[in-house]
């Protein structure tokens, strides 16, 4: 038997950014949760782009088809870290419990990431702001550090300093900057890049791999489509001569199914290559455990990371589906740039010299 027991009072949703310290109803995933800190992102969605050019004179002449681009949004979009309720996820999303892959230092191989298992992100849309009547608002073993509660004021729950001084020292890591769109066949997929960490690579040296690490409570066969088939860790020959680093790079995955109908997960599909075109590595994957997407739960999120010899990266892909009847669904991953602004920023100042900027 379920006990219902009533936790507050739901408040007007704004358009506004939240502040640290609010209580929030998750819509899609259903937890408790409330804000750390929150980021203005521009959002891009993929555009299906049509030229319009005369038809050929001869029929044998091939036709432009159309292509997708992203297209960056007006409207910004915020994006929130939020600490959740280990009770409610439990309940409603087991993917979440392993957390957000995280480099305390910015340094170090990809494997040497650890979790932050009490926290995620989430979308300024999915988010319903309420005020608490208990005692403790939210069972999470990090809430009391970087978060003071007290029913006699307003607000009632307001960051610590401890929440200050993560947010100082590891927010560059945490930010996100951009947000990514597009939806296929009613699923619609965003992904957020962020950038975990440089790893500097000794005098001379050669680098001759691309590693891929999914952290999830789902586990994946991971396959090289080229040469062989190889487990999740695999080596592609390739070598970017004017980076001087190993870029540990995460990103985010929230898969939507905005149908009527349910569907389950089979399957990852991800090609990356640099900006000029040049290709790195494919990585086909399927789900072990297979996520569920039904009509009453129809979403699934997580992290993956990985880590490259090279500071531009563009990554595009697809998500195998398949509905209640058997049909198979491809959802398209939106284009993705995992781009290190900061190395390009250090490229030009080394330059162009630290005075140019001054005359």
């Amino acid at each position: 038997m379920v006990a219902v027991a009533p936790i507050g009072q739901l408040q007007p949703t704004q358009q506004s950014p939240y502040e640290p310290g609010q209580l929030i109803l998750h819509r899609l995933f259903g937890y408790r949760g409330v804000v750390l800190y929150s980021w203005k992102a521009s959002l891009f969605k993929m555009k299906k782009i049509t030229l319009e050019v005369d038809p050929p004179d001869n029929p044998s002449e091939e036709i432009v088809p159309p292509f997708k681009t992203p297209v960056k949004c007006e409207q910004p979009i915020y994006v929130y870290a939020v600490l959740f309720d280990f009770r409610d996820v439990a309940l409603s999303s087991l993917s979440m419990i392993t957390g957000v892959p995280f480099l305390p230092h910015g340094e170090g191989p990809c494997k040497a990431t650890y979790n932050v298992t009490d926290m995620d992100y989430a979308f300024h849309e999915d988010l319903l702001p309420y005020t608490c009547t208990h005692e403790l608002p939210l069972l999470n073993s990090s809430f009391m550090e970087l978060m003071h509660f007290d029913p006699e004021v307003e607000p009632k729950v307001y960051p610590t300093d401890r929440l200050e001084q993560m947010l100082k020292k590891f927010g560059a890591r945490l930010e996100v900057q951009s947000v990514h769109q597009e939806t296929t066949d009613g699923v619609r997929v965003t992904a957020v890049p962020f950038l975990m960490g440089r790893r500097k690579l000794p005098t001379k040296a050669v680098v001759h791999y691309v590693s891929f690490y999914a952290f999830s409570t789902v586990r994946f066969l991971a396959q090289v489509a080229a040469r062989g088939k190889l487990p999740l860790s695999f080596r592609h020959s390739f070598y970017h001569p004017s980076s001087p680093f190993i870029l540990q790079w995460r990103y985010l995955i929230l898969i939507e199914n905005m149908t009527h109908r349910g569907m389950k997960l089979c399957g990852v599909y991800w090609n990356f290559s640099t900006a000029d075109g040049r290709p790195l590595n494919v990585y086909d994957a399927e789900f072990v455990e297979t996520p569920l997407l039904p009509v009453r739960s129809p979403c699934f999120q997580y992290h993956g990371c990985f880590q490259v010899p090279t500071p531009n990266v563009r990554a595009r892909g697809f998500f195998k589906l398949e509905d209640v009847d058997g049909f198979r669904v491809i959802a398209d991953i939106p284009l993705l740039p995992f781009r290190d602004v900061e190395y390009y920023r250090e490229l030009y100042l080394s330059d162009t010299g630290p005075d140019d900027g001054s005359k």
